[in-house]
């Protein structure tokens, strides 16, 4: 039972009491108290259903990536005493957080002409966008755990451009690239074996799930940045069929499969 006046609250205490326990929320009006505030009562029960539906995405998320995101943390640890942790790092100057977006073709420009002054920190999908218009980055940014990332480094091998690697990324990352690395850890679920990594590396930066390369790119350059904090190529919405800038594999590959009976 709670009385509050709080949609987030009620949220709170549902998750409090146990949300695995819940596949549905039902809207019981017992007086008339729901006549004076409908609209409350009724986000109250939007709010409550989608934080239940939202469980249950993320738990089978779990069920189905799990066992790839372990079996990555377990061989990209054998990389850990050659890399350093992330928490160490410091961005002294301007920081542009680059997404793969389609937003970042027009950026391309203000990055040329200010290159000098600016610290890029590029997601992994944006870099071959940026190494095409001769703009080097200053950090990328790897979280994906499937082989597939690796088309975002054809014709970059060996690269010595430094890497922030989540410890659940793709392990063939460190063989593309020979420069610097700094490790983290999005803490994608409760369990034990986060706990002892907590215990063995004390040093180990631990994120939030936030879920998109470009998220954690922003998250990571708001921690250590010092100075101001821009960002571009992280869309809302795209072009109908264009979900990333021009020259990320995905806009390749849709150029490359276009018919003349399959225009773009």
């Amino acid at each position: 039972y709670i009385r509050t006046n709080s949609i987030n609250a009620v949220i709170h205490t549902v998750r409090q009491a146990g949300i695995w326990r819940y596949r549905r929320s039902r809207l019981l009006t017992l007086n008339n108290g729901y006549s004076l505030h409908p609209s409350f009562y009724r986000e109250c029960e939007r709010g409550v259903q989608s934080a239940i539906n939202r469980y249950w995405q993320n738990k089978r998320t779990l069920m189905e990536m799990g066992p790839g995101w372990i079996r990555n943390i377990f061989r990209n640890l054998s990389f850990c005493r050659e890399s350093h942790s992330a928490a160490d790092l410091v961005f002294e100057k301007p920081v542009v957080v680059i997404g793969a977006g389609e937003s970042l073709e027009h950026s391309l420009p203000f990055l040329k002409r200010l290159r000098e002054n600016l610290c890029i920190v590029a997601a992994d999908t944006a870099f071959p966008v940026l190494t095409q218009n001769d703009i080097q980055p200053d950090f990328i940014i790897v979280v994906e755990s499937q082989v597939s990332n690796m088309k975002d480094f054809i014709g970059n091998a060996y690269s010595r451009i430094p890497v922030i690697f989540d410890l659940t990324c793709f392990p063939g990352i460190h063989r593309v690239f020979t420069g610097r690395k700094y490790f983290m850890l999005s803490e994608f679920t409760d369990c034990k074996l986060i706990g002892r990594l907590k215990k063995c590396l004390p040093s180990l930066l631990i994120i939030p799930p936030l879920g998109s390369v470009g998220v954690i790119a922003l998250y990571l350059s708001s921690l250590f940045s010092k100075g101001p904090l821009f960002f571009t190529g992280l869309d809302f919405s795209y072009t109908l069929g264009k979900p990333h800038a021009r020259g990320t594999p995905s806009h390749v590959l849709t150029l490359s499969q276009s018919l003349r009976t399959l225009p773009l």
